[in-house]
């Protein structure tokens, strides 16, 4: 059809032309990769105005599917450009928090939420088109796996971390302060995609569920230190052998080792609580 034969030209022009802007031209290049969302919606509007001022009935239509999807496609160069630029900054801004030269530093609350807000920008960017936003997420998926690469190179795992007496070291500290900055980032980005589609659930779950693995990960060392601790004071008792004591001794040596399994377990909380 005749028609046809025009889409087809104008697609091909569109595309040459486009592809000839994204290699040319560096300023061009920049506008209608940071604003890919707008230039999609552009077009997509564009497309659907043509369809909807040439539907006469009993008229084949002006424009097909595959003519909606030629035209789409003229535009991609950009779109691979936006992807890239999302991942880029996001990617830098982790890598600034969580600086591996910086080891031990623990990122503030101010940088957590920046981290955060990005994201949600991103996602609030592309959220008009379902299908840019389940690739920008993919991106997302990405930057949450660095992410807890970072976090998870900052834990601290010495001798100093395991302590459990006293007031609570700066180590704990560090590790406790970690595990809460990263089950925020947890909690407010699947916060954010529960209003989404099903399926961007499933896009981040994995490296969202790697985030919260990190975080436990991050106080383990404590924890193991005191269950350990707790297991040697109950293993003593059942140690005893207060068959070959006589009755006054089995009731003079029982509640010591009863008070010292009930006086740990008091300790432990204590600690926990003062973290």
């Amino acid at each position: 059809m005749l028609t046809d034969r025009v889409w087809e030209a104008l697609v091909k022009s569109f595309a040459s032309q486009m592809k000839s802007v994204f290699t040319a031209s560096s300023f061009v290049k920049e506008i209608f990769t940071a604003g890919y969302p707008k230039l999609l919606s552009t077009i997509e509007n564009l497309l659907e105005r043509i369809s909807r001022d040439t539907d006469v009935e009993g008229v084949p239509p002006a424009l097909s599917f595959e003519g909606n999807e030629q035209m789409i496609a003229a535009i991609e160069i950009f779109q691979t450009a936006f992807l890239g630029l999302c991942l880029s900054r996001l990617s830098d801004l982790v890598n600034s928090v969580f600086n591996m030269s910086s080891r031990g530093t623990v990122p503030s609350k101010e940088h957590i939420s920046r981290i955060i807000s990005r994201i949600q920008e991103g996602i609030e960017a592309v959220q008009m088109d379902v299908r840019l936003t389940l690739l920008v997420l993919r991106e997302i998926s990405k930057v949450l796996l660095l992410l807890a690469e970072r976090a998870e190179y900052q834990i601290s795992t010495g001798p100093e971390a395991r302590q459990k007496t006293g007031p609570a070291t700066p180590l704990q500290i560090k590790n406790f302060t970690l595990s809460q900055h990263l089950q925020e980032i947890h909690a407010r980005v699947t916060s954010i995609i529960a209003r989404l589609l099903t399926v961007a659930s499933d896009i981040l779950s994995p490296a969202l569920g790697t985030i919260y693995g990190v975080a436990c990960d991050s106080v383990t060392p404590l924890f193991q230190a005191m269950l350990d601790h707790l297991e040697s004071c109950i293993s003593q008792i059942h140690d005893q052998n207060f068959g070959t004591l006589s009755m006054d001794a089995a009731m003079d040596n029982t509640p010591g080792f009863y008070l010292l399994l009930a006086l740990s377990l008091q300790e432990q909380k204590l600690y926990a609580q003062g973290l």
